[in-house]
C-alpha cells in the first residue's frame, strides 16, 4: 500500500455542520453524480503521525442559515487539508537570494522551472511515500504527513521560510465518475507565492511568482478520472510567508438545489472566471445555471468584467449566451463605456458591433466614485477621498468609521490617519528645500554630514532618497552594505532614518520640528503632525495631503527646476533606470514613485501599516497621486490595510481589500477619460 493521502471528494467539516448540510441533500436528484461518502478517517496516511498546523478552525456552532460562507466552504467548495509534504528546497541553492526584484524574479522563475524531484520519478511521475528523501543543495529533505486545521495549508508553520524556498505537497483525490470538475486554488491573501499544480502528471496550473490571492479565488477546470487522481502542488515563497488552499467543486454543482443554496458561489465563480478569460470554466458554469446577470458590489455584470479586464473572447461568449450589451451599473456605465475608458479598443469594438449604444453616458463622476466605495458599512473601517482639479476640490467624502480614534466617529476628509511611508514625500520635500537653500546638496556624500557613518564617503543623499544606497534596515548597526551604492535598488526605511539625522545636523532642529515649521504651519495643514520615524511617522488627513501636493506640484514650496530633479526616475551607476518591481509603480524618484498610467504621468507615494505594525487591528494604507500635466490630484487614506496588492479591481473584492493605489487609478480613469 502506498503511504500517501487519499481524499474522497467529500467535505472535511465538523459533524454538526455535516448533519445540517445533509438536510439539503434530498433535493439532489438521484444519479446526479454525487461523490461517494467517506469518513474523515479514510484519508489518514498509513499509520503515520501527521503534523497538525496551528491554524484556526471553522466554528462548528456557527449557524449555516446565518453564514453562507460556511455552506460554500463546507459543501460546494471543499478544501483538501491532508497532504504529504516535502521541503524546503532552496530556490537559490547555497546563495543568498538577491534583494533587487529584477534579479529575484528571474531566479524564482528558474526555481519553479526546476524539477527538484527527479531522483524519484520527477514532478510528472512521482508517487511519494512517508520518509522518502530528496537531496538538496543544502542537505536533504523528506516527505512527511501534515494536516491543517483550516482550509489554508500554512507552510510557515511547518517548514523554514528563509532563502525563498520551494516545497511540494501531494495527495490523491478520489471521485466516482469520470468527467470535468472545477478545482479551486488560493492562498492566504497576505502571502505572495508562486504555485504550480499537476493532476495525474499533467501540469494544469502555472502561476510561478507573485500569485497573491484569497482562498479559492482561482478556478481551474480539469478532466478527472473515476477513482484515484494524483495531485501535486509546488509552492515557492516570494514574500511574507507561504501556503495554499486547494479544493474541488463536485459534480453536484450541476444540481439546481446547490445553486439555490449557495447562489453567491455561482455568481462569484462566474465573475472570477470572466475576469481571467477562462472560457471553459465560464461555459461550465453557465451550463449549470450560474446567473449571467450576476453582479459584484459595484453593480458590474459579467460582461462589465470582460470589458474591464480586456477579455474579448469572454465578452463574445457572454453575448452569444444572451448577455445584454447595454446593461447598466447603478452609475449608468455600460460595458462599452468601461472598455473604452480602459483603452481596450478590441473589446469596445466587439461591443459596439454587437449593437451596444455608444451614446449612453454615465451619470455624474461623483456618483461613479460613490459606487466604487459601495458596501462600506457605517460602523466599519473605511476611507477618506479627496479629488481636485486645477487646485479646486471636486470630490471630498469619507466612508465608514474612524475606528482608530479613541472616540470613533464617521470618517471625513478632515479625519487624520497614520499615512506610513507616504510620510517619505514630506521628508524628501524637506531635503529638497534644504538643497534649494544651499544648506546641503543631494549629490554630497553623507560623510559630510555624518562623518562617523561607515562607508559614508561612498553613499550620497541621492542614494538615500532613491533607495539605492545598499544600507540595510538598521543603519545604526550597519557593518556591511547589501550592495555597492548606486548599483542596485531595494526599498528601505533606513535611508530616511539617516536623512532625518542629517536634517538635525544641518538645520539644528529635529526633523519633526523642521517639518512642522517649514511645511505643516506655512501650508496650514491643521490635521498633520509627525509623531514617529522620519520615513513613516506622519499623521495627516486627506484634505491636508491634497493641500501639500497642490502646493508642491504648483511650485509654491520649491522651484520648477528642483521639482524636475525630484520627480526624475532614479538611475543606477550604469545609467539604467532602477526598477521597483511593484505593481503600483515602475520607478522610484528621490522621494516619490513615478509611472505612466493610461498615458498619464503619475507622481505618487504609497504607504501602509499592517495590523501587526500598529495598535489598530485593521492597519492603515494610503496613496496620494498627482498628475501634473492634467493638474489633477487624488488622495485616498484608509484605516485598513488590504491583505493583497493586486494591480486591478477584482470581482470579489470589498473596499477594504482593494489597495488605495488601485482606487486612486480607478478614480483617475473616471475623471480624466474624455470619451
Amino acid at each position: 500500500m502506498r503511504h500517501g493521502y487519499r481524499h474522497d471528494a467529500r467535505p472535511q467539516i465538523a459533524r454538526r455542520d455535516a448533519a445540517a448540510l445533509e438536510r439539503l441533500t434530498p433535493a439532489v436528484a438521484p444519479g446526479s453524480g454525487r461523490s461517494r461518502v467517506a469518513g474523515i478517517d479514510d484519508v489518514r496516511p498509513d499509520g503515520g503521525e501527521s503534523t497538525r498546523l496551528n491554524t484556526m478552525r471553522i466554528d462548528p456552532d456557527a449557524s449555516l442559515a446565518e453564514s453562507r460562507t460556511t455552506v460554500v466552504e463546507a459543501w460546494a467548495d471543499r478544501r483538501l487539508r491532508r497532504w504529504l509534504l516535502c521541503g524546503p528546497f532552496p530556490a537559490f541553492g547555497t546563495r543568498r537570494p538577491p534583494t533587487d526584484w529584477t534579479k529575484l524574479e528571474p531566479g524564482l522563475r528558474k526555481a519553479m522551472a526546476t524539477d527538484f524531484l527527479g531522483e524519484h520519478g520527477g514532478e510528472t511521475g512521482i508517487t511519494p511515500t512517508l520518509g522518502m528523501t530528496h537531496a538538496t543543495a543544502t542537505g536533504a529533505c523528506q516527505w512527511q504527513a501534515i494536516e491543517s486545521d483550516t482550509d489554508l495549508v500554512d507552510l510557515t508553520t511547518v517548514l523554514p521560510g528563509a532563502g525563498r524556498p520551494v516545497a511540494y505537497a501531494w495527495a490523491e483525490l478520489h471521485i466516482r465518475d469520470t468527467g470535468p470538475m472545477l478545482l479551486t486554488v488560493g492562498s492566504e491573501a497576505r502571502y505572495q507565492n508562486g504555485v504550480q499544480i499537476w493532476i495525474n502528471g499533467q501540469l494544469i496550473y502555472d502561476r510561478s511568482v507573485l500569485r497573491r490571492t484569497r482562498s479559492g479565488d482561482d478556478l481551474v477546470l480539469a478532466e478527472l478520472q473515476s477513482g484515484a487522481n494524483t495531485v501535486l502542488i509546488k509552492v515557492t515563497s516570494v514574500h511574507a510567508g507561504w501556503g495554499f488552499t486547494f479544493g474541488a467543486v463536485g459534480p453536484e454543482f450541476a444540481s439546481q438545489a446547490l445553486l439555490n443554496a449557495v447562489p453567491e458561489f455561482a455568481s462569484q465563480a462566474l465573475l472570477n472566471a470572466v475576469s481571467r478569460g477562462q472560457l471553459a470554466v465560464i461555459e461550465h458554469l453557465l451550463d449549470r445555471g450560474a446567473p449571467i446577470a450576476a453582479v459584484n458590489r459595484m453593480g458590474e455584470t459579467a460582461l462589465h468584467q470582460a470589458a474591464r479586464h480586456d477579455q474579448r473572447d469572454a465578452a463574445a461568449l457572454l453575448l452569444a449566451r444572451g448577455a445584454s450589451a447595454d446593461v447598466l451599473t447603478p452609475g449608468g456605465v455600460t460595458p462599452h463605456h468601461l472598455a473604452a475608458q480602459k483603452g481596450h479598443q478590441d473589446c469596445a469594438a466587439l461591443l459596439s458591433g454587437a449593437g451596444a449604444d455608444v451614446g449612453i453616458r454615465p451619470t455624474s463622476d461623483s456618483d461613479r466614485v460613490d459606487a466604487l466605495f459601495a458596501g462600506v458599512e457605517a460602523d466599519a473601517p473605511g476611507a477618506a477621498v479627496v479629488v481636485a482639479k486645477n487646485g479646486t476640490v471636486v470630490y471630498s467624502r469619507g466612508f465608514g468609521l474612524a475606528t482608530h480614534l479613541p472616540r470613533p466617529e464617521p470618517i471625513t476628509a478632515h479625519t487624520a490617519f497614520p499615512i506610513a511611508s507616504t510620510s517619505k514625500s514630506f521628508l524628501a520635500t524637506a531635503i529638497w528645500l534644504l538643497h534649494e537653500r544651499n544648506t546641503l546638496d543631494v549629490s554630497d556624500p553623507i560623510s559630510r554630514y555624518l562623518p562617523e557613518y561607515p562607508r559614508g564617503d561612498d553613499i550620497t543623499l541621492y542614494h538615500l532618497l532613491t533607495h539605492t544606497s545598499g544600507v540595510r534596515y538598521r543603519p545604526s548597526k550597519q557593518t556591511k552594505l547589501d550592495y555597492e551604492p548606486g548599483t542596485s535598488w531595494a526599498y528601505t526605511d533606513a535611508g530616511y532614518e539617516l536623512l532625518g539625522k542629517i536634517i538635525r545636523r544641518v538645520a539644528g532642529v529635529s526633523f519633526r520640528v523642521y517639518l512642522r515649521e517649514e511645511l505643516f504651519l506655512p501650508l496650514d495643514l491643521r490635521n498633520t503632525k509627525s509623531v514617529g520615524t522620519p520615513g513613516g511617522g506622519v499623521e495627516s488627513s486627506a484634505d491636508d495631503v491634497f493641500r501639500f501636493y497642490d502646493a508642491l506640484v504648483g511650485g509654491r514650496i520649491v522651484s520648477a527646476d528642483t521639482l524636475e530633479a525630484a520627480f526624475a526616475p532614479a538611475r543606477l551607476a550604469d545609467g539604467t533606470l532602477a526598477q521597483t518591481g511593484w505593481p503600483w509603480a515602475a520607478h522610484c524618484t528621490p522621494g516619490w514613485h513615478v509611472t505612466t498610467v493610461g498615458g498619464r504621468r503619475e507622481i505618487a507615494h504609497r504607504g501602509n501599516f499592517t495590523a501587526d505594525q500598529t495598535e489598530h487591528r485593521d492597519g492603515f494604507s494610503a496613496y496620494a497621486a498627482a498628475y501634473p500635466e492634467q493638474a489633477f490630484i487624488i488622495v485616498v487614506l484608509k484605516n485598513c490595510d488590504p491583505p493583497q496588492v493586486l494591480p486591478r479591481v477584482e470581482p470579489h473584492q470589498s473596499v477594504a481589500e482593494i489597495d488605495p493605489s488601485v482606487l486612486v487609478r480607478e478614480i483617475a480613469g473616471i475623471y480624466l477619460y474624455d470619451g
